[in-house]
């Protein structure tokens, strides 16, 4: 058993137990740490080394939404960021989806940062199938509207994920044809841990 010698929390919400007799892991730069791995109880543990590198928000949600095999099975990898490319035909390409993440101010107390972000989401399906737009749209709800889990790489932590709404902005037919296209979106806010600034 190790010399557990004191238990925390990271900047980043995982919680770790500091170990005086912890042994170095086979990687000793993961996450830029000198020391990081998993104690007997399951729990992170960190010991000196570099501040540790967290994945960027928009990289933790790049990296959640490919790892949600309903959606995949729809869309493949058309997951696009901002917007459908025009050069996206959903007739030739299949369905996609895009996401925007148009706002994400840092919380902030008396004191100053409290080490969270609130991003908003807002997520595109995009099909000539009304029914594929909403399966899209489900098969990502499924999977992050509740408890959050890991997301990418697990260096940016998920405090919390709200649906917000629903919109159906659907596309009426070109002249001289009768397609529509199926554009339905769905928001969501998603708290999340930040470092917080230095100050120096």
């Amino acid at each position: 058993m190790w010399g557990i010698t004191y238990f925390g929390v990271s900047e980043f919400g995982a919680n770790f137990w500091g170990s005086s007799s912890a042994p170095p892991v086979t990687d000793p730069d993961y996450f830029g740490l000198n020391y990081f791995g998993l104690n007997e109880f399951g729990s992170y543990w960190q010991s000196t080394g570099a501040t540790p590198t967290a994945q960027y928000f928009e990289q933790a949600l790049q990296a959640k939404l490919n790892a949600i095999t309903a959606l995949t099975d729809i869309v493949g990898d058309s997951i696009y960021t901002q917007a459908l490319p025009q050069t996206h035909d959903c007739g030739r390409d299949g369905s996609a989806v895009s996401y925007s993440i148009p706002t994400k101010p840092r919380g902030h107390v008396l004191t100053g940062s409290d080490g969270t972000a609130t991003a908003t989401v807002q997520l595109d399906a995009w099909s000539y199938e009304y029914g594929t737009s909403k399966q899209i749209l489900e098969s990502i709800r499924n999977s992050i509207d509740g408890p959050p889990g890991v997301w990418g790489d697990g260096s940016c932590t998920i405090v919390w994920v709200v649906q917000q709404d629903d919109i159906d902005a659907s596309e009426s037919p070109k002249s001289g044809t009768d397609q529509w296209l199926y554009h339905l979106i769905t928001e969501y806010r998603v708290m999340y841990r930040v470092t917080k600034p230095t100050l120096s």
